[in-house]
């Protein structure tokens, strides 16, 4: 069974949304299936947002991937990023981490949480990326 990290959203009531969400999805999903597992983890919003605000995006994308860190030391086999977040931030962080990222936007709808947790899932397995486009900050 995966373990999907939830890198929560740069508040708290935008992290327990998403997280909400994660687990309706993965309780819907489970019936008849492995359910993934969800863990949840989140930044300093004050933080995160002056770095972002100031384009010290090499410090940003180093506050999210320490957190990512801890998160996969947890257990994590890949994470989803939530809330609002840079481009530029998210790709730093998706290139300097060894598990699948994908990256969400501010206020992200049910069916993008629900996209995101499955292609994170189908990175983990190793197989072929339900869509490419949603690894925000991707560049072709």
């Amino acid at each position: 069974m995966p373990t999907i990290g939830i890198l929560g959203g740069t508040n708290w009531s935008e992290t327990a949304r998403y997280y909400r969400l994660a687990r309706e999805i993965v309780r819907e999903r489970g019936a008849g299936g492995r359910p993934s597992r969800i863990m949840l983890d989140w930044v300093d919003d004050h933080e995160l947002e002056y770095l972002q605000a100031t384009g010290e995006w090499d410090a940003a994308a180093a506050l999210l991937v320490e957190r990512v860190s801890y998160l996969r030391e947890a257990g994590a086999d890949g994470v989803v990023l939530c809330g609002s977040l840079i481009a530029e931030v998210s790709w730093r962080v998706m290139q300097a981490l060894p598990i699948p990222v994908v990256a969400l936007h501010e206020n992200a709808s049910r069916g993008d949480v629900d996209a995101a947790l499955l292609q994170v899932s189908l990175r983990i397995r190793n197989t072929e990326a339900a869509d490419p486009s949603l690894l925000t900050g991707r560049r072709s």
